[in-house]
């Protein structure tokens, strides 16, 4: 089995420019309710969170505590966001 032995030239591309960066940047930041921290690439509330309800958790794209669960409420009411409930119309 004496097989002849061929070469081939083969392209590789070399990428210089890729590095690592943050999904989330600076640029991401609602600036009057946020501060960027580069340390954790994400934004953090400027007050911080505070003692949410027992019905609310915090949320820390609108820096507010909003309500665990969104219900869809019958006809003739109405989700209210600060009780948390449907309310009549």
């Amino acid at each position: 089995m004496g097989g002849r032995m061929t070469s081939q030239v083969v392209k590789v591309e070399e990428h210089k420019s890729c590095k690592c960066s943050c999904k989330e940047r600076e640029e991401h930041c609602n600036k009057t309710i946020h501060r960027y921290d580069a340390g954790t690439c994400s934004c953090k509330c400027i007050s911080g969170m505070t003692n949410c309800s027992i019905d609310k958790v915090w949320d820390e794209k609108l820096c507010a505590c909003v309500c665990k669960k969104k219900k869809t409420c019958r006809v003739g009411r109405h989700f209210d966001a600060d009780s948390c409930r449907c309310l009549r119309i």
